[in-house]
């Protein structure tokens, strides 16, 4: 849709303008050529997050109208379709729960859905509750009764988190996971499958992943599942060290994240006695991804640094790029990916305060301001141009171990920004020191917080690059 020729089959954004013949048509040449790829006659239609559908041009055309009906024209065509292709379809069920919403939340516990839109909803539709959040068995079972009172036998969809991350969250993926299966069971869900998303880039590695759908199917299968559990099924399925592959979600266990048991004091909300078992005498456990925008933000804008300000990262990444060292010698079989993850953490041994500590080194006084300029320029910036070319270069082989080429450009763009940009602050920093400029701007300006943290100072969360390199962009 954000190509021109189908510019008239959009209502909104990314939305397609319902009720318009052109866009059935366009569906069924979707459907014909994605099933013709399979042998199965299931397909997953999506129709998730499609926000104020009846909105946009489809109000423009046909005024003002219900949020439900138009969702349910709409389904009651695209039914026509599979109908006539033979298929068995299901969506994302969220849809009719944000409708029925007053804050358009698909998890709204004072929603609903009127049973009179239940009742339209095409017999021929499966609905697929997606969750990959709630660390509790009871939401989720709630929630299962929630679709089912729809008349529906709800297919559940967890999540591996991997999406807007370097590494994917071993963590948090657990935590949700056993909550999720906990209430599958207990609720005799049929039907439950495991996505892994790979938002804004696709960063992080597709087998880096195994540990978590491991954890999905031990889960699944058996309620007594544990680590030991874990450990000695991943060493079945993949010849892999489960230990050593969960070193590699360290890279977002940083010092001074924003944790999960925060989030709940913040909200003045009771602590889970899910989240209290796992997360007691585990430092910064928490959803957040500080390794993606540390490595991407540019050094001399330090969009972040306000939250690094004296955070020991570069002692946290030190010790996790030795200890990916041992384990890639220890376990040929996952030598690979644990060097990708060795080198993503000895980048950032250098990169992750890299921009605390050019400010206050221009900051400094007498003698003091040349040494530190002079120690960054001379020693760090080069080192650490060596070291994300060795992580650019290995990364560039690892995907195309494991993809198609197409993707590639997106990441092969943020590396060649990322490598220039720690260049031109080397040249900066030497055409300063040299007095061919008598000032660093980038330099001259305050620190200010990025990303929500209640005041904390914390480390969050960002998925967007965009919001990562350079202020231009929102």
């Amino acid at each position: 849709l954000k190509h021109m020729p189908f510019a008239d089959l959009r209502s909104n954004g990314d939305i397609l303008l319902v009720g318009e013949p052109k866009v059935y048509a366009l569906i069924e040449e979707m459907f014909a050529a994605t099933t013709a790829c399979f042998r199965t006659k299931r397909i997953h239609i999506g129709m998730d997050e499609a926000h104020d559908v009846q909105g946009g041009r489809y109000e423009q055309i046909n005024g003002k109208q219900s949020g439900f009906q138009v969702m349910n024209r709409h389904m009651a065509e695209v039914v026509k379709i599979t109908d006539r292709l033979g298929l068995k379809p299901m969506i994302w069920s969220d849809m009719y729960f944000r409708i029925g919403s007053k804050s358009g939340d698909y998890y709204d516990r004072s929603g609903s859905v009127p049973a009179e839109v239940a009742e339209k909803i095409p017999k021929q539709i499966d609905l697929v509750y997606w969750d990959y959040y709630h660390p509790d068995a009871e939401f989720y079972a709630e929630w299962i009764d929630r679709h089912r009172a729809m008349g529906k036998e709800p297919i559940f969809a967890g999540g591996a988190w991997m999406w807007g991350m370097l590494w994917p969250n071993y963590d948090i993926t657990s935590l949700c996971t056993r909550a999720a299966m906990t209430a599958c069971r207990d609720r005799k869900v049929r039907e439950a499958l495991v996505t892994a998303w790979g938002d804004n880039g696709n960063e992080s590695d597709a087998l880096a992943n195994l540990p978590n759908l491991q954890l999905f199917a031990d889960c699944a299968y058996d309620e007594r599942a544990d680590d030991k559990t874990h450990r000695r099924q991943f060493a079945g399925t993949t010849g892999g060290t489960w230990d050593a592959w969960l070193l590699g979600g360290l890279l977002d266990r940083a010092p001074g994240i924003f944790s999960l048991a925060e989030t709940y004091a913040i909200n003045k909300q009771a602590l889970p006695a899910a989240v209290k078992a796992v997360a007691d005498g585990k430092e910064n456990f928490g959803p957040q991804n500080p390794a993606k925008y540390l490595l991407w933000q540019d050094p001399m804008l330090g969009l972040y640094d306000a939250h690094v300000g004296r955070l020991p990262l570069a002692k946290h990444y030190a010790k996790l790029a030795k200890d990916l060292a041992k384990a890639v010698r220890r376990s040929p079989v996952d030598r690979e990916l644990l060097t990708h993850g060795y080198n993503l953490a000895s980048v950032l041994e250098l990169k992750a305060d890299l921009g605390v500590r050019l400010y206050d080194a221009y900051h400094a006084k007498g003698a003091a301001k040349v040494t530190r300029l002079r120690e960054l320029h001379r020693k760090v910036l080069p080192e650490l141009a060596k070291r994300v070319e060795r992580l650019y270069d290995h990364h560039r082989a690892l995907w195309l171990e494991n993809n198609k080429s197409q993707g590639w450009e997106v990441l092969e763009s943020r590396y060649a920004t990322l490598l220039a940009r720690v260049r031109f602050a080397h040249e900066r920093v030497g055409a300063f020191l040299a007095g061919r400029i008598d000032q660093l701007e980038e330099l001259e300006e305050k620190r200010q917080p990025m990303h929500t943290d209640w005041g904390t100072g914390r480390l969050g969360n960002c998925g967007d690059y965009r919001r990562m390199y350079s202020p231009t962009f929102t």
